[in-house]
């Protein structure tokens, strides 16, 4: 949302994230009752099932700073469908949906018309890990933990960066613009 506000078009892929309904993580058998086969109806406020049942509206939480809202079905324990293809869940299916939810189908139509736009990023963003995977002999990276390997990566990042203004503009060209900056 911030992006759009400053006038940036994300070209962003969606994420698989929480409760979207891809394969035995979330619970869900068969392709059938992925998540994306679940219509939503924005005026009713509610998810249609391949089935025909209703979802609606059974809670809203806050997750991290976001709007999650929980959608579910007492229609579930009837269905034929139930503990076979839609899901393993014994309270019935749930589906979640973000606040941001608009913004992320409005970012996979664009991504959809414009394919190419993911692939010149892919392209741009790869070409750096790549030349630091090659340059600095690093296949994997050596510590644990989030914060450590943010460090590592980090100092990687640096390193590579340094490498690049030393090949563009050279030593003395390097010391000149940290003498003019003191």
């Amino acid at each position: 949302m911030r992006c759009l506000d400053a006038g940036v078009t994300p070209y962003v892929p969606r994420p698989d994230g929480y409760g979207r309904g891809r394969g035995a993580r979330s619970g869900v058998p068969t392709s059938g009752f992925h998540g994306d086969r679940f219509l939503y109806d924005e005026g009713c406020d509610v998810y249609v099932c391949p089935a025909g049942k209703v979802l609606v509206l059974r809670g809203v939480v806050e997750v991290g700073g976001r709007v999650r809202r929980a959608y579910r079905s007492g229609a579930c324990f009837s269905c034929p469908h139930f503990m076979v293809e839609c899901t393993r869940n014994r309270s019935g299916r749930v589906l979640y949906r973000w606040g941001e939810e608009g913004l992320l189908v409005e970012m996979e139509e664009r991504l959809r018309a414009e394919p190419w736009v993911l692939d010149a990023r892919k392209g741009t963003v790869e070409h750096v890990f790549g030349s630091v995977k090659r340059a600095f002999n690093q296949r994997y990276l050596l510590l644990r933990g989030l914060g450590r390997v943010a460090g590592e990566v980090g100092f990687s990042m640096l390193v590579y960066d340094l490498r690049r203004v030393l090949s563009m503009v050279g030593v003395r060209g390097l010391m000149e613009s940290f003498s003019s900056v003191c």
